[in-house]
């Protein structure tokens, strides 16, 4: 009979003939009576078919035989012919070589023989199992590589008889190496039907895979997964294992993406852990790791890939591995990028992009080459839109991603064009939606454990935090440089001055060693710095006023002024070298000269006048000559634009009426307490700070001091252009800059009648109040030619955008002998009414100084001179007019009026006088007993540029005192510490801790009329600043990452020392001061108020 099966396949008879024949012989088979030689024949003939034939007639037809002529000789002649020895030489069968053998067809016959064998139900086949146990693995390493059909096979056989798979865990490990193995050898194939085949295959490997792992304990699997992250991480083949010869390194082991979705899930954070932590693991098995699974996204099947790579990102970001992930992002991005071309990868790369490109923060490089491959992405989904529901839901979430990516790396609008048009029709996040997705994919964000806990794991909680936290974007602390809060305090608040902090960023310094070069530097890293804090020590060299004496604290106002004076005369390109002597002095400048009986300054004292430097702005005089003149005026500077406002001096004989006007410019208002200490006029101060340009204090008994000493008259013939309205205002009663205090420096005194608490608004009156020029203290009137009774009063002609309010504490104690501090608190609103006097306003000076001001700040700078009434007329919208007068019925309520006679004599609006309305937008609060001694601290917001949001003025209630037009966030800014405040907490600091009270005040001139230009819109920053940002950044993350593997070794080091011995090494004696919890650093207490303050002159922590 076999005879005629090999004659039968041999002859040219035709497939059809060839096929009934061999059914007949199959139908014989079944019948129980046959020579023993014929049944071993055809069996023989059956599993050469089966191994070695080259037709699909005859492979399959010599299964058939098998089955039907072994199954009724299973009793007798199949056993004999199917031993455990010709199943061991099957096993081997293609290392024979001298015929062929179909490797894939190998497992198949041997699972007909057991089938044959189980269905005769004889128990004489285990035996052969046993065979199948030794052998099934180093079958599997025998295959070709790629050979995916044998392996699938394989798996076949032992499905269907359990009975075959190893019995011992060792061996069941062996066998699921030897199967990772495979899979991770080879390359698809190119044909299309082939390669649906191939990865049919290797899925059905895959969970054959899961199946072993089912059926043993988890040890098996944890063992795998270490082998198979051995695997992945080997950059190059291993050459001792032969099977292994002839890979390419290029070739990633893609096919193992099938095993993934097979691997618990909740496993994925603890063991991402444990290979990040594991020190015998290094950084570069790691980046091939991690890019080889960034290759499993490409496989059609795969799932849960998105989860293993995350959480590689979000345990190397924990474990502060920077460097390394600088490298994975910048090698993979692109890949992933282009992986969303095609639907089926779109989500599970989208996931790994996103969070790839939000946490490299540093540079936009990886953002950039992966904006190549997005922009075929956005263009397909703008053609898909009309026929893909799923389109524009795709199309939103790449606009959202892209418009975090672009605000980040803002700077290239060659870049950003192309995907903004595509993306204009799509949702815009805010800037606060924006920024809270790129905090929360911050390296410095990310937490161990943080994707097992998304997924409701609570195994891997496990978390490393940072010593200290960003805030948010855009928040960043300024380290304390040894007492230097003063400017710290400063620059925060001024930071937060929304058009100040734009048109600084926005400007091109002349000279890099210039103050408006360092402050664009700290102000570009507080704005996009990834550190906590920030050093602003390069601008303290610049900055620093000559008087003030490195390393003790000064006065942060003065500081204030110094700063503003020099951006000013850095931009307009004015800078002496011979002091300030000839800066115009702004109205904390305080005269100090003595008065003659006749009311005239003594032309030997003027000599020795205080003169504190502040900013050069041009009088109303100048500004006249200078519009005259054309082309040749010089538009004002941003410091002028900014805090610029002007003050009219009026003094008034009583006998003829006849008047004095003279307009001055100011940079800010200094606010005395009224009736709580009194002023040596007759004699020079000296500063705080030790500079050379002041003079010695004299001390006189207050009981002494007259109403001539009270007020300064200036004659009306001898007033001139150094004079300026706060040196006549200043040298009158009780508002100095430096007062001197009898024995009270906690502002309480019955006998002067101080009040304990004051307004704003009343030392606001107090400033602007008319004083009588009356006995000893008349002037000489020029028209009457005597001295005569009068009276002095400043009013405001012009509101500055930004006003400064500095809070004169800091006075001198008489019977102290030293400088003391006035701590009565002060309640300042939220909302501001300042009194403004429009009628003295010259037409020349409003065009020429408003036109420029609009044509070089027009994007940050609200309508400064425009009154209420004037918005109302240029509004097209009704309903911008209603809001205007909304605004001016508010303003109105608000206008600040008094019934102590001693705090005013006169209402605030008198003919064209009104007020203007102001938002709190900083306050800058001293903690201490004096000037040389505490610490600076500083409360801020944003102001939108001043504009108002129109659903605040429909909220304003009964409560007057209470209303805010501006957002209420609020942060605190402590040298390097950030944090959220909120303005109930901080308003009544003074209440909870004495000696913290408010010293500067900045608010914002507000405007009911919506602008064009969005209020939260950023500056571009220009290539230099940016490349430094991003070196900085670049910088930090090393040194996050080496203070990681500083601490990490300590940690392992502390570990190995016995628990008593350090428990007795940290019991230090009680007298051991550098073991003292209250030991604090260089810098200043960061606490509000508790302890940091002493009697001992510049004595801070």
């Amino acid at each position: 009979m076999d005879q005629i099966l090999e004659g039968l396949l041999d002859s040219g008879q035709p497939d059809g003939i060839k096929l009934a024949i061999i059914n007949r012989i199959c139908e014989q088979g079944a019948q129980p009576v046959h020579p023993t030689t014929t049944v071993r024949g055809v069996l023989e003939v059956a599993s050469r078919w089966s191994l070695h034939g080259t037709t699909s007639l005859q492979v399959s037809s010599g299964f058939r035989l098998l089955n039907s002529w072994g199954v009724p000789s299973a009793g007798s002649v199949f056993p004999a012919f199917f031993t455990p020895e010709l199943v061991s030489r099957l096993l081997h069968s293609y290392d024979q070589g001298q015929s062929r053998v179909i490797a894939a067809n190998v497992p198949l016959l041997l699972r007909e023989g057991f089938r044959v064998m189980s269905r005769a139900g004889f128990s004489v086949y285990y035996e052969h199992a046993e065979t199948v146990q030794m052998g099934v693995a180093n079958m599997v390493r025998g295959c070709e590589r790629g050979d995916r059909h044998t392996v699938r096979n394989i798996g076949l056989l032992l499905r269907e008889f359990p009975e075959c798979v190893p019995a011992k865990d060792v061996q069941v490990l062996d066998l699921c190496v030897a199967i990772l193995e495979h899979l991770s050898l080879g390359v698809p194939p190119q044909d299309g039907k082939q390669i649906l085949k191939y990865i049919r295959f290797t899925d059905e490997i895959a969970g054959f895979l899961s199946a072993l792992w089912a059926s043993r304990p988890n040890s098996v699997l944890e063992a795998c997964l270490s082998d198979l992250f051995r695997i992945i991480s080997s950059p190059l083949p291993t050459p001792a294992d032969g099977s292994w010869e002839g890979q390419r390194a290029d070739e990633p082991p893609i096919c193992l993406a099938a095993v993934v979705q097979h691997i618990p899930v909740e496993l994925a954070s603890r063991v991402v852990k444990s290979v990040v932590t594991d020190s015998s693991v290094n950084e570069l098995m790691i980046e091939t790791a991690v890019g080889q699974i960034v290759e499993w996204l490409k496989w059609p099947s795969a799932r849960n890939v998105d989860v293993w790579l995350l959480c590689f990102l979000t345990e190397l970001a924990a474990d502060r591995k920077f460097s390394l992930l600088v490298r994975i992002t910048e090698l993979n991005s692109e890949q992933v990028a282009e992986n969303l071309m095609y639907p089926q990868l779109r989500l599970p790369s989208f996931k790994v992009l996103s969070q790839m490109l939000l946490s490299f923060q540093h540079s936009p490089v990886p953002f950039h080459k992966a904006l190549e491959k997005l922009l075929p992405v956005l263009v397909e989904l703008q053609h898909q839109l009309l026929s893909s529901p799923e389109a524009r839901s795709w199309l939103s979430s790449l606009a959202g991603l892209l418009q975090c990516l672009m605000y980040q790396h803002s700077g290239f609008p060659e870049l950003y064009d192309p995907v903004l048009d595509l993306i204009k029709d799509c949702p815009t996040l805010s800037q606060d939606e924006m920024k809270a997705k790129l905090q929360q994919s911050s390296w410095l964000s990310q937490v161990s454990g943080s994707v097992a806990m998304e997924m409701g794991n609570p195994a891997g909680s496990s978390v490393i935090v940072a010593t200290q936290k960003k805030l948010e974007e855009g928040k960043t602390g300024l380290d304390n440089l040894v007492n230097t809060c003063y400017m710290n305090s400063v620059l925060q608040a001024l930071y937060m001055c929304d058009q100040f902090r734009r048109g600084i960023l926005s400007k091109v310094p002349g000279s890099q060693e210039s103050v408006l070069d360092k402050l664009q530097h700290v102000f570009a890293l507080l704005c996009q710095s990834n550190r906590p804090s920030v050093s602003p020590s390069r601008l303290l060299q610049v900055s620093r006023p000559p008087w003030f004496l490195p390393g003790q604290q000064q006065d942060c106002s003065e500081f204030l002024k110094y700063l503003l004076d020099r951006l000013h005369e850095d931009e307009k390109g004015l800078l002496e070298t011979g002091g300030s002597g000839s800066f115009m002095r702004s109205l904390s400048t305080s005269s100090s000269g003595s008065v003659s009986p006749g009311g005239t300054l003594k032309k030997s004292e003027k000599k020795v006048a205080v003169t504190l430097t502040s900013i050069k702005m041009k009088t109303d005089d100048e500004i006249s000559r200078s519009g005259s003149q054309g082309s040749d005026y010089a538009p004002p500077s941003l410091v002028e634009s900014t805090f610029r406002g002007k003050v009219k001096t009026t003094l008034r004989c009583l006998a003829c009426k006849a008047e004095s006007v003279k307009s001055e410019s100011f940079s800010d208002i200094p606010l005395a307490f009224p009736n709580c200490s009194r002023l040596s006029d007759s004699f020079p101060q000296k500063s705080l700070a030790g500079g050379g340009m002041h003079q010695s204090v004299v001390t006189v008994d207050p009981s002494v001091v007259t109403q001539g000493d009270k007020a300064m008259a200036t004659d009306m013939k001898t007033t001139n252009s150094s004079n300026t309205a706060q040196a006549a205002k200043d040298s009158g009663e009780n508002t100095p800059s430096i007062h001197t205090s009898p024995n009270n420096s906690q502002g309480v005194d019955s006998e002067d009648g101080c009040h304990d608490t004051f307004s704003l608004n009343d030392l606001i009156a107090f400033y602007l109040k008319t004083e009588q020029l009356t006995g000893d203290n008349k002037y000489h009137c020029e028209k009457c030619g005597k001295l005569q009774d009068g009276e002095r009063s400043i009013t405001i002609s012009e509101s500055p955008n930004y006003l400064i309010l500095s809070l004169l504490r800091f006075s001198y104690n008489i019977k102290l002998q030293s400088r003391t501090k006035i701590f009565q608190d002060v309640r300042y609103p939220r909302t501001l009414a300042l009194p403004v006097d429009k009628s003295t306003r010259s037409s020349l000076t409003s065009s020429a100084s408003s036109s420029s001001l609009s044509k070089q700040h027009s994007r940050n700078s609200s309508n400064s001179s425009g009154t209420y009434a004037q918005n109302m007329l240029d509004s097209n919208h009704a309903e911008d007019a209603l809001n205007c007068e909304k605004f001016k019925q508010l303003a109105q309520r608000l206008n600040p009026k008094t019934e102590d006679v001693s705090l005013s004599s006169k209402p605030y609006l008198e003919g064209q006088q009104q007020c203007e309305l102001y938002g709190l937008s900083a306050v800058v609060v001293h903690s201490g007993t004096s000037s040389e001694c505490g610490h600076y601290y500083c409360y801020a917001r944003h102001s939108r540029c001043g504009q108002v949001d129109p659903a605040f003025l429909d909220k304003i209630g009964e409560d007057i005192g209470s209303v805010d037009l501006l957002p209420d966030r609020w942060y605190n800014f402590n040298d390097s510490r950030v944090s959220h405040a909120k303005f109930e907490t901080f308003s009544n600091v003074t209440k909870r801790f004495s000696k913290d009270t408010a010293y500067v005040l900045i608010y914002r001139k507000l405007d009911p009329v919506p602008k064009v230009t969005p209020p939260s819109l950023e500056p571009v920053l220009r290539t230099e600043l940016r490349d430094f940002v991003i070196k900085d950044n670049e910088t930090f993350l090393k040194e996050q990452e080496l203070e990681a593997r500083v601490r990490k070794e300590q940690r392992r080091r502390s570990s190995s020392v016995d628990s008593a011995k350090f428990s007795n090494w940290t019991n230090k004696d009680d007298d051991d001061d550098d073991d003292n919890d209250n030991y604090r650093g260089p810098g200043c207490n960061p606490g509000l108020g508790g302890g940091h303050d002493t009697s001992g002159s510049r004595f801070v922590f």
